[in-house]
């Protein structure tokens, strides 16, 4: 992660969408997406982070 605000963090929550009258149940899907990408990002991270650590552990 990076320590420069002006970048964009993808598991920075945002704020909640008012609901739509129509379809109420579309901003909550939209935030189960949301937090199903940052849970897939973090991950990734994660992944990234621990064969970097098994690569210096090797050497």
């Amino acid at each position: 992660m990076s320590l420069d605000p002006d970048e964009f963090d993808p598991l920075a929550r945002r704020k909640p969408k008012p609901l739509h009258p129509k379809d109420p149940r579309q901003s909550v899907d939209a935030d189960i997406v949301t937090l199903l990408r940052q849970l897939m990002i973090r991950v990734e991270r994660l992944e990234e982070d621990m064969r970097k650590v098994k690569e210096k552990l090797n050497l």
